[in-house]
């Protein structure tokens, strides 16, 4: 069992000053950090080390490339990543452009998009080693590409790595015009797993017949099941796989669920996955200015407790306002970010915190959101999110004047760091992050514990240990995704708190 004494001054952004929602003033220059040199931003992950690794792509006069950007904690690039904190990746001479990225629990780094191969847009992969190197035992020289369709219609969009490190990721592909979309899920070397769809790709997925159906999120579930998002002939739609690929017939009876309603830009469709296991999803409805959440159970069926039988709404700004990423926190509260139209042509970045029932909440920001402007009376675009183990938020986008910059935001979001407080009368004390994916950080105020233990959501006993330190790093690696309790005793009592392994 790994272990290490935290220090005390890792602690102090939990108590940190300031306004919840406004800029992090100590991240970069004012809370902005930047990569400029023509390249066009997508996803954002964090590395357990606090590091933020950016995605996207570097435009030159041959065409594009795999870009991939790594900062350090405090917003600068970081030089121990391929020498300069850029890695710029080439397939094949052509066009490659880079959309999502995963940090898998051995710190590779793992990169997807399309590639021009043989006049043909094929899906793309690459893995990284941690400092920026390609890495030869994935694929072939690091590098993997798939051919869905046999035409130029082949991209990953998104990726998410299970418990047992095989990666899945969701895209488009196929010749069938109405379900040009695929699910594809790969072995950790990088090979297709024929367990999934018996050649492991599972082709124009459907959310309706004869309807135009694509796909914009994908979660994996603890237990091991997926849930996509997107749409269908411009409709919010939402479906459940089992692990071999096949629709739950359990969710909704179909294993899908379509909203009868028409959103904006037809597969802006996201979804967050709460520690109960409910769904948020998001969209924007082409109608109104407005965003749109709704909640479901875990089966399908519509959560009425959340805004006006299940469906809410906030307002950014006067003109139109889209989500590009959302996140449930261990507490409740729900982020989400993305971009608003400052006016006709120029939009901001937004960042939004909403209570547990869909509500704006008041204690974020400005009525419960923030809004920022890079670049003046220009294109400010939000692409992807992630939230630090403190509890602040990483936005990462787009500064277009003329060509574009990465941009990474960080703001600041104490109050609501993702700890679960279910404390006793003796017993006071936090776990971060929370969701977690590889260490789980134990703090205690006024006690030495003498012993730890955590059970699954069944009450089986996955890990105990007799300890004598009010500060730990618990490694939760092996622990497959899912709810679990930490249960923490020590002279004076016992308490147990919820948290998740993704």
């Amino acid at each position: 069992m790994k272990k290490s004494l935290l220090i005390f001054g890792a602690l102090l952004p939990l108590f940190g000053f300031g306004q919840e929602g406004s800029l992090d003033q100590t991240f970069g220059t004012n809370g902005t950090a930047l990569a400029q040199g023509n390249y066009s931003a997508k996803g954002v992950k964090l590395q357990a080390d606090g590091k933020i690794v950016t995605c996207g792509s570097r435009s030159d006069a041959n065409g594009t490339d795999f870009c991939v950007v790594r900062f350090n904690a405090n917003g600068q690039l970081d030089n121990t990543f391929d020498t300069d904190g850029v890695a710029i990746i080439d397939f094949s001479g052509k066009t490659d452009e880079a959309f999502d990225l995963a940090i898998q629990a051995d710190g590779k780094i793992l990169v997807v998009g399309s590639a021009v191969m043989n006049n043909n847009n094929d899906i793309a992969m690459m893995r990284l080693n941690a400092d920026g190197s390609l890495d030869n035992t994935f694929g072939t020289s690091g590098k993997v590409t798939t051919n869905i369709s046999g035409t130029s219609n082949d991209a990953a969009s998104k990726v998410a790595i299970q418990a047992d490190g095989k990666m899945v990721i969701i895209g488009s592909g196929g010749t069938d015009f109405f379900n040009a979309n695929v699910v594809v899920r790969y072995n950790t070397d990088g090979s297709l797993d024929n367990t999934f769809d018996t050649d492991g790709k599972l082709v124009g997925v459907s959310f309706a017949p004869v309807s135009i159906n694509t796909l914009s999120d994908i979660k994996i579930l603890a237990d091991g099941k997926f849930i996509i998002s997107g749409s269908s002939s411009n409709q919010p739609a939402i479906g459940k796989l089992n692990i071999d690929g096949s629709f739950d017939l359990a969710f909704n009876v179909t294993g899908k669920l379509v909203i009868n309603e028409t959103v904006f830009g037809g597969n802006i469709c996201l979804v967050a996955v709460q520690s109960d296991g409910k769904l948020v999803m998001s969209y924007s409805s082409v109608t109104t200015s407005e965003l749109k959440l709704l909640r479901l159970e875990s089966n399908g069926t519509m959560d009425a407790s959340f805004g006006t039988t299940g469906k809410a709404s906030i307002n950014i700004g006067a003109n139109s306002d889209y989500a590009t990423a959302i996140t449930a926190l261990g507490n409740g509260k729900i982020i989400i970010s993305g971009s608003t139209y400052a006016n006709s042509s120029n939009t901001d970045f937004f960042v939004a915190r909403l209570t547990s029932n869909g509500a704006l909440d008041n204690t974020f920001g400005t009525n419960g959101f923030t809004t920022t402007s890079v670049a003046p009376e220009e294109g400010d675009r939000a692409e992807s999110m992630t939230i630090q183990s403190d509890g602040k938020i990483i936005v990462a986008g787009n500064k277009c004047t003329g060509s574009c910059s990465y941009v990474v935001l960080r703001y600041k979001n104490i109050g609501s760091a993702s700890t679960l407080h279910e404390y006793n009368n003796t017993i006071n004390y936090n776990i971060y992050p929370n969701p977690a994916t590889s260490l789980l950080n134990l703090t205690l105020e006024n006690n030495i514990p003498t012993k730890i233990s955590i059970k699954t959501i069944l009450g089986s006993l996955v890990f105990q240990e007799n300890i004598q330190q009010s500060q730990y790093n618990v490694n939760i690696e092996s622990l497959k995704n899912g709810v679990y309790f930490i249960t923490v005793e020590t002279t004076q009592g016992t308490s147990t708190q919820k948290f998740i392994k993704q």
